[in-house]
């Protein structure tokens, strides 16, 4: 006999057989007695975020004589089994038409797998066996209308009918292909598998642990479970994202900060220049306001040489005077003659390039036609001299 459990454990724990035991003796209560737990294997495995469904097949042993009526899946029939193992074979070997062969006890199972669906199912009892093999080579002739003389056979390598049926229907069986997880001898594993493609689609049996109910809103619990660690993982990234432009503008600040800090550094120093530069000139200025206690003697003798060479030959000069007009002016004046009223402007620019003068005046200028010469009042203002 086969019983398959679902059992619900931590997300991500891995079943122990420990627990596939008591699940077993929960599962049967006092009708556990009858049957002892000879294997199982986890066929389907679920996780939600209640939790890990693992859906398990056992393989049982009779202790008593009536352990078929005691424990049987009842909500899972063999038919459905090999239904859901053609169609997984279908999709295993890319075949569309073929003929599935297991055998059960005393009792053997044909499927005509055809236009890629179960097209027909035949159970036969394996008494008499001359009928039994009869009766699976009639079964082949609802393949016929696609060659059914070509359609593969499979069969597990480890069949008992497997060479009476190559006698039988006249074709070398090919091997079953081996589900994942098993070994190539699957032997009543084959039957735990394919009771586990049935109950993918179909309802739990009322012996199973977790609920239809909760089975049926495994989907939404997957859809939910994944959204939310969707949003957990873009809240995260946007997390990182944030803490990434913080710790970039805290640094941005930082360096703010520090240039604000530098620039004051240079506005106390460029007013610092500043001052030193106000002092300076207030310096200059006091040093040029600053006169000497004693001046020199005048040197009269060189100004006077250079008045009289610049003079023309009919010209003269007189009444010498010196005089100071302001606290930092002092003039030098007297009156001359010259022949013609053309030689008056070439003598003032003369005088003005002689070192002593910064300035050269001319005034009252006339014509004495008694002595046929031109008069006029020079005033030549002292430069560079103490």
């Amino acid at each position: 006999p086969f019983l398959h459990l679902d059992i619900r454990t931590p997300y991500g724990e891995a079943l122990a057989e420990e627990q596939v035991s008591q699940a077993l003796g929960e599962a049967l209560g006092p009708r556990a007695d009858g049957v002892s737990l000879q294997g199982w294997h986890v066929a389907h495995l679920e996780d939600t975020h209640q939790g890990s469904n693992h859906r398990v097949f056992a393989t049982l042993e009779e202790l008593e004589e009536d352990a078929d009526s005691v424990v049987c899946d009842q909500s899972l029939p063999l038919e459905s089994a090999v239904q859901a193992l053609g169609d997984w074979m279908a999709r295993q070997t890319a075949q569309s038409h073929f003929q599935l062969i297991l055998s059960e006890g005393e009792r053997i199972y044909s499927l005509a797998y055809r236009n890629a669906q179960p097209y027909h199912l035949l159970r036969v009892a394996a008494n008499p066996r001359d009928f039994a093999l009869k009766r699976l080579a009639e079964h082949r002739e609802y393949l016929r209308p696609e060659g059914g003389g070509e359609v593969p056979v499979f069969m597990e390598a480890a069949d008992p009918w497997r060479s009476a049926c190559v006698d039988a229907l006249g074709v070398q069986p090919e091997n079953i292909p081996t589900p994942p997880g098993f070994s190539s001898d699957a032997g009543p594993n084959l039957w735990h598998f394919s009771l586990a493609l049935a109950a993918v689609g179909g309802d739990a049996a009322i012996h199973n642990r977790v609920s239809a109910f909760r089975r049926n809103w495994n989907v939404e619990i997957r859809l939910w479970d994944r959204m939310l660690k969707a949003a957990g993982i873009a809240a995260l990234l946007g997390g990182a994202v944030i803490a990434l432009e913080a710790a970039r503008h805290a640094a941005l600040g930082r360096e703010l900060r520090a240039a604000r800090v530098e620039a004051l550094r240079y506005a106390e120093k460029v007013s610092s220049l500043d001052a030193l530069r106000r002092e300076r000139e207030s310096l200059l200025d006091s040093l040029s306001a600053l006169r000497p206690l004693w001046s020199g003697p005048l040197p009269l003798d060189r100004i006077l040489r250079g008045i009289v060479g610049a003079l023309p030959p009919d010209g003269g000069m007189e009444g010498i005077m010196l005089r100071t007009v302001a606290e930092n002016r002092r003039e030098l004046s007297f009156r001359a003659w010259v022949e013609d009223w053309n030689h008056i402007r070439p003598l003032q620019e003369k005088w003005q390039r002689l070192p002593f003068f910064s300035g050269v005046e001319l005034s009252d200028q006339r014509k004495e036609a008694e002595h046929r010469r031109v008069v006029f009042q020079a005033t030549c203002i002292l430069a560079g001299l103490p």
